[in-house]
């Protein structure tokens, strides 16, 4: 998924076999890993929905604490991509203590500063961000985009230099991993902080061509 490679029809194939087990831990799985997938692609409301049964069935099955964490963090970063950075804001505070368990608790924590971002509380995102543990130590940024967060952060507090090159190290990492859809998210962030052309340019023709290749 984090490659985007193509998955055909594993979504369809893993449901069914799920339901064939009557699994509803494997169903549940399903539905929180291609919503995820989904929200990565953009198809917000599918995500969303999907998430939301996840989370659902989760409750059914007596809370598996690692899952919950990064179901609800993805719900708080899709209504964040929706604009709604108040409804964002509700989700995360209501949110149970389960939410922070492990590496899912990492994304919940990025995702958490990622609502400061976008309230314009800067010094708040940055201590966010800089308290998170990594559990996994996972090298590909596409997973543990910590460097771009910090970057943005910085970036807002006018200390633009630091920024700049946490964020062209994110992009050397990303490139080296090669999946158009993080390497252009990256590229667009160092357009943003850097104010250069050259990096959206960049961006904008990776990602048209990946869309052209898979649709």
């Amino acid at each position: 998924m984090y490659a985007d490679d193509d998955l055909g029809d594993f979504w369809l194939r893993s449901r069914t076999a799920a339901n064939a087990r009557g699994s509803l831990f494997a169903a549940l799985s399903v539905n929180a890993w291609e919503g995820v997938w989904r929200w990565r692609k953009g198809e917000l409301a599918e995500a969303a929905a999907l998430i939301e049964d996840a989370v659902e069935q989760d409750q059914m099955w007596g809370g598996s604490g690692v899952g919950l964490a990064y179901s609800h963090g993805a719900l708080v970063a899709i209504t964040l991509d929706r604009g709604d950075a108040a409804g964002a804001r509700q989700l995360l505070d209501t949110a149970p203590s389960e939410a922070l368990h492990g590496d899912g608790g990492r994304l919940f924590r990025q995702v958490a500063a990622g609502v400061l971002l976008a309230e314009r509380r800067l010094a708040a995102a940055l201590d966010t961000i800089d308290a998170i543990g990594d559990p996994v130590g996972i090298r590909n940024p596409a997973w543990n985009p910590w460097r771009r967060l910090r970057a943005l952060a910085l970036h807002g507090l006018g200390r633009s230099a630091e920024a700049s090159a946490l964020i062209e190290e994110e992009v050397r990492l990303l490139r080296q991993w090669g999946a158009p859809s993080s390497l252009g998210s990256g590229l667009t962030d160092l357009g943003r902080v850097s104010g250069g052309l050259e990096p959206l340019l960049e961006a904008i023709a990776l990602l048209e061509a990946a869309a052209r290749s898979c649709c």
